[in-house]
C-alpha cells in the first residue's frame, strides 16, 4: 500500500462529516448545489475505497431525492439515504453465527501468510468460550515450525490445543478432531497453513483440505489493509465455499478497512465479526449503525439532546461561523471585508480543523495527541496550529466557565 493512500482514505471520509457540516450551515440550498454536493459525496466515497458499484448505487438513489419536487430538508434526507446504503451494505445479520445445539461443530480457518491468523483462530475460540462453547484447537498448519506453540501460546490455556509432527495436514487435523470430540468439545478449530503469497495456490491447497476434513464452517481471514482489494480474494472465495464466512481484521485505526467491508460485503460474504488488531483484545462483532455513523457523523439536521451546558468546540465552531459572517454560496466561502487578512486566515484555519474532528471531539473537546496529528494532516495544517487552536478554546472555556452558565446565541 502506497504511503499517501491511508492519509487520502482519512481525508476523503473526513470530507464526508464536513459537507454535512457544511451543508447544514448553509442559508440556502438549490438543485444545482444539491447536484454539487453528489458529486462531492460520491467522489469522497470513491476515495474513501468504496467499491464502485456500492457508490453508484447511493448516487443513484441520492439524484432521485433531488430530482423529487416539493421534498423539505432533502440535506437530511440525502445523509439519512446514505446512512442506510452503507449500514445495508455492511450489515453481516447474523447468518454466520454458530447456533449451540450440543452437537460438534468444526471451523476450518484460512487466510495467507501474514494475516495472523493463529491469534484470530484463538481469539475466535476465546469469544465462543465466553458464549457456552467447549472450544479446542487443532494445528495443521505444517508450515512453520513454531506454528504449534504459538497457537499454544495464544490459547493461553484456556482450551487445550493438539498438534502432531505429521507431515499431512489432513492427518493432522483428523486425528485433533476426532480426539476432542472424544472429550465432547463441542467447537473445534482448525488452524490451516498460511504458506502461500498468492490466492490461486491457498484456495486449491484449502479445498483439497476441505474434502478430506470436512468442516461445518470454513472462514477465510482478511486483511482490513488491502482495502477495496478484498473484492477480489472476497469473491474467490464465495465461489469456492459458498456457505463460507469472512473475518476481516485491522479495523482499528484503519480508514482502508472501510472499503474491506464494503468490498466483503459487495461480494455477499456474511461478516461475523472484526478484529481491532490491538494484542491481548477480544473479537468486536460488528455494530453496523454505530460504525458508519462514525463514518459520516450525527445527523446534523436531527435535534440534539439538551444537558447542562459546558463550553464546546461545536460552540466555538458555530459561533465563528455566525459572528464572523460566514456564509457559503455555491461552492465559494465568501468573507466579511471588514476583517484583516491574517485574523481571516487564523479563523479559516481554525474552521478547517474543526471540521476535520468527529462529533464526540466537538462536543466533548478531548483530542488526543495521535488524533491531533490526523487532523493536522487531514486540514494541511501544521501540529502547532491544531495545539493554537485548542488553546484558544480552553482560553474561551475558562472565560464562558467565569461567566453565568448560559450558552451563548
Amino acid at each position: 500500500m502506497a504511503q499517501d493512500e491511508v492519509p487520502a482514505t482519512r481525508r476523503a471520509l473526513t470530507d464526508l462529516r464536513r459537507f454535512f457540516r457544511r451543508m447544514h450551515h448553509s442559508t440556502a440550498v438549490d438543485e444545482q448545489t444539491l447536484k454539487d454536493c453528489m458529486i462531492e459525496i460520491t467522489g469522497a466515497l470513491r476515495d474513501a475505497d468504496f467499491p464502485k458499484r456500492t457508490v453508484d448505487a447511493i448516487g443513484k438513489k441520492i439524484e432521485a431525492i433531488i430530482d423529487t419536487a416539493g421534498v423539505s430538508n432533502r440535506g437530511s434526507q440525502i445523509y439519512e439515504t446514505i446512512f442506510d446504503e452503507l449500514s445495508g451494505i455492511l450489515d453481516p445479520k447474523n447468518s454466520a453465527k454458530i447456533q449451540q445445539n450440543r452437537q460438534c461443530s468444526v471451523v476450518m480457518f484460512m487466510g495467507l501468510r501474514g494475516v495472523g491468523k493463529g491469534m484470530i483462530c484463538a481469539k475466535y475460540a476465546r469469544h465462543h468460550l465466553k458464549q457456552g462453547f467447549k472450544p479446542a484447537l487443532v494445528c495443521a498448519n505444517t508450515f512453520r515450525i513454531d506454528a504449534f506453540d504459538r497457537l499454544k501460546i495464544a490459547a493461553r490455556d484456556d482450551f487445550p490445543v493438539y498438534g502432531s509432527n505429521a507431515r499431512d495436514p489432513a492427518k493432522i487435523a483428523n486425528e485433533g478432531i476426532a480426539k476432542f470430540r472424544k472429550e465432547n468439545h463441542d467447537l473445534i478449530v482448525v488452524d490451516t497453513s498460511g504458506r502461500h503469497k498468492s490466492y490461486p495456490q491457498l484456495f486449491a491447497e484449502i479445498t483439497q483440505l476441505a474434502e478430506a476434513v470436512k468442516p461445518n464452517l470454513v472462514i477465510h481471514v482478511l486483511d482490513g489493509r488491502i482495502g477495496k482489494a478484498a473484492i477480489f480474494p472476497a469473491l474467490a472465495f464465495k465461489e469456492a465455499f459458498p456457505s463460507g464466512v469472512v473475518i476481516v481484521t485491522n479495523i482499528k485505526d484503519n480508514p482502508k478497512a472501510v472499503g474491506a467491508l464494503g468490498a466483503v460485503a459487495t461480494a455477499k460474504c456474511p461478516i461475523i465479526v472484526a478484529d481491532t488488531g490491538e494484542r491481548g483484545k477480544d473479537f468486536e462483532a460488528i455494530e453496523v449503525e454505530s460504525f458508519v455513523r462514525r463514518l459520516l457523523g450525527e445527523n446534523p439536521w436531527l435535534p440534539r439532546k439538551p444537558s447542562g451546558y459546558r463550553y464546546t468546540l461545536r460552540d466555538m465552531y458555530a459561533y465563528y461561523r455566525k459572528e464572523f459572517g460566514f456564509e457559503k454560496r455555491g461552492s465559494r466561502v465568501v468573507l466579511p471585508d471588514l476583517f484583516r487578512r491574517r485574523e481571516l486566515e487564523i479563523m479559516m484555519r481554525y474552521l478547517t480543523m474543526m471540521e476535520s474532528m468527529t462529533d464526540e471531539e466537538l462536543d466533548t473537546s478531548i483530542v488526543s495527541r495521535e488524533r491531533a496529528v490526523e487532523i493536522a494532516e487531514e486540514s494541511s495544517v501544521e501540529l502547532k496550529d491544531v495545539a493554537d487552536l485548542i488553546k484558544t478554546y480552553m482560553r474561551k472555556a475558562k472565560m464562558w466557565k467565569a461567566l453565568e452558565p448560559c450558552k451563548p446565541v
